[in-house]
C-alpha cells in the first residue's frame, strides 16, 4: 500500500527513477547485482531531492541489501583467498584499484544508507518502513 501511495503521489518522479534504473544503470554498465543496487540507490536519492516531503520508501530495503552485498562479496576473502586476485585479473585491474572498486561498490552504498537511515527522525523511519 505504501509503494502504491508513493507512486500515485508523484508519477513523474517514479517514472524518472524507473527510466534512470533501466536506461542509465545496469544495461550500460553491466548486469551485476551490485550495479542494480547502486542504481536503485541513485534513483532513491534523486527521488528524495525531487520529493523532499516524502519518506524514502526504498531506503530500508537498500540498507539491508547493501550490507548483504558487502558481506557476501567480502566473505570470499575468507573462504577462497585467491578469489580477489582472480577477479582483479579478470577485469584487468591492479590489486589497489580492485580494492578501491570493492570499497566504492560494496562498502560505500551500505555506509551511505546507514548514515541516511540514521539521520531520519523516528517518525520518518516508521513512514519509510511502512
Amino acid at each position: 500500500a505504501g509503494l502504491a501511495m508513493s507512486v500515485r503521489a508523484s508519477w513523474a518522479s517514479c517514472a524518472a527513477g524507473l527510466g534512470l534504473l533501466l536506461c542509465a544503470g545496469p544495461p550500460l554498465l553491466s548486469s551485476t547485482y551490485t550495479i542494480w543496487n547502486c542504481t536503485a540507490l541513485i534513483a532513491q536519492l534523486c527521488d528524495a531531492f525531487i520529493r523532499i516531503d516524502v519518506p524514502p520508501r526504498l531506503l530500508p530495503y537498500l540498507l539491508v541489501n547493501s550490507w548483504a552485498i558487502f558481506f557476501s562479496f567480502n566473505v570470499m576473502a575468507i573462504l577462497y583467498p585467491s578469489h580477489y586476485r582472480e577477479l582483479a585479473t579478470r577485469i584487468d585491474a591492479s590489486m589497489p584499484y580492485f580494492h578501491f572498486l570493492n570499497t566504492l561498490g560494496h562498502f560505500v552504498p551500505g555506509l551511505l544508507c546507514w548514515w541516511w537511515f540514521d539521520s531520519l527522525s523516528n517518525q520518518q523511519r516508521i513512514e519509510a518502513c511502512a
